[in-house]
């Protein structure tokens, strides 16, 4: 029997979904360090939008409640994201990684939010004006290298927060994109500058 993805358990029918992918020289366990390792410093394009939203809202569709002063350049940034009120809800290393919480980020400051401490807990999740947000890094090896894809689910909880959801939407979805891209591209150099100082 076909064992149903984690992210397919948690959100089947999301009404939005992002996914962007890149492959690689390197080795599977190479790639989940350089993703539990990514920092702000790591990132090119994605410095400067960082200066117009906090990096976990462009990514993970927080609000403005953590602003880019807020962010340490040093430490990594999925370790921030758990400070920001998202949770490691999946951890099966060296392929994949789930995070998700609940949120209003349409609104000034990133309203109220939602830790789940399982994945049951957030796909239970039914509190009116709310989005329920996924992400998820993936390590799959393809040959002599591997790929490593990123996927963003987003549901909202009721007809009032789709509607205010999709708004923000338009306004963030090119940023969100070129953030994602820069993330991957920043794991990527990670790996190739370790597989370089290995030889």
């Amino acid at each position: 029997m076909r064992r149903v993805h984690p992210l397919d358990e948690l959100l089947p029918a999301a009404r939005h979904r992002m996914r962007a992918s890149i492959t690689m020289a390197g080795s599977s366990e190479s790639a989940w360090d350089a993703i539990r390792a990514l920092t702000p410093r790591d990132l090119v394009i994605a410095r400067t939008l960082m200066a117009l939203r906090a990096l976990p809202g462009a990514l993970l569709g927080r609000g403005e409640a953590h602003s880019v002063r807020g962010l340490d350049r040093s430490r990594p940034l999925l370790e921030q994201f758990e400070e920001a009120g998202f949770r490691m809800l999946v951890e099966q290393r060296p392929h994949l990684l789930l995070a998700g919480a609940a949120g209003q980020p349409w609104r000034l400051g990133g309203g109220e939010s939602f830790s789940p401490r399982t994945l049951h807990e957030l796909r239970e999740f039914k509190e009116p004006g709310f989005v329920k947000i996924a992400l998820t890094f993936e390590v799959a090896d393809i040959g002599a290298g591997v790929s490593v894809s990123t996927e963003t689910r987003v549901e909202p909880t009721d007809t009032s927060a789709a509607r205010a959801f999709a708004r923000y939407w338009t306004v963030i979805r090119l940023a969100s994109r070129v953030v994602r891209a820069d993330m991957l591209r920043g794991v990527k150099r990670r790996c190739t500058d370790r597989a370089a100082s290995a030889k």
